[in-house]
């Protein structure tokens, strides 16, 4: 993991919103950082248990918004994530409701593997209500590399749930499922629960938030228990 990768990225991101910001009337920006002890996606590891870290910035105007991520992984020959989304948002009352688009860019090499033969694509639509979010993403861009979860056709949908108490702190769970495309060399996967967490979070104050998850189920297209992601995995995030 090469931290100094991520320093160009932050500086950068703080220069370009604040310009944005000038250039643009209403235009609004948001930057983040973050770190976890481990970096798992829908049940599966991306960091082979390793510490990640990332950064992010986000731009929004009248329900329109746009994220551009960056995150450490060790996933195949992959060294780092980027994240590009681009979507619509509007609100009625305390139910918010969003879709858009989401390209997944995996870089760098190791061992011989090419990070780039992980990168794909998909859509989504996204519901809340209160402290109630729940998420329908399908990919419509596979990955070069032929594996489930990242091929054109797997369907994925999360249901959350956070109940905040006055003090900041934030309690709640979570559960994503999986169903895959079936379809080639797809035609053995199995649906299922791919991730089941429980959460936990607290808001030390407007801009640092802590969190710790403890994941206790899901299991991988093949019907294998994820098992060595049975654990805690505690993390921090900074938005400026």
């Amino acid at each position: 993991m090469n931290i100094r990768m991520l320093l160009p990225l932050i500086g950068l991101t703080f220069s370009a919103s604040a310009a944005l910001a000038d250039e643009v009337a209403g235009l609004q920006t948001s930057i983040g950082l973050n770190a976890v002890s481990a970096y798992n996606w829908r049940g599966g590891e991306m960091s082979a248990g390793d510490p990640s870290i990332g950064a992010s910035i986000n731009l929004s105007k009248s329900g329109f918004f746009g994220t551009y991520a960056l995150t450490t992984v060790n996933l195949g020959g992959a060294e780092y994530e980027h994240d590009l989304v681009a979507g619509y948002g509007t609100a009625f009352g305390d139910f918010s409701l969003s879709g858009g688009l989401v390209k997944v860019i995996f870089s760098g090499s190791r061992n011989g593997l090419s990070g780039s033969d992980l990168s794909f694509g998909e859509v989504f639509v996204a519901g809340a209500y209160k402290g109630l979010n729940a998420k329908l993403a399908r990919n419509i861009d596979s990955a070069s590399a032929d594996i489930s979860r990242l091929r054109n056709g797997d369907v994925y949908g999360e249901l959350s749930y956070m109940y905040p108490f006055e003090n900041g702190l934030s309690v709640g769970a979570e559960v994503g499922y999986y169903w895959y495309d079936k379809s080639g060399a797809g035609a053995n996967a199995k649906d299922g629960v791919s991730q089941e967490l429980a959460k936990l979070a607290y808001q030390v104050n407007k801009n640092l938030t802590l969190n710790a998850n403890y994941q206790f189920g899901g299991k991988d297209a093949s019907g294998t228990d994820w098992k060595q992601n049975d654990k805690f995995v505690v993390g921090m995030s900074y938005a400026f």
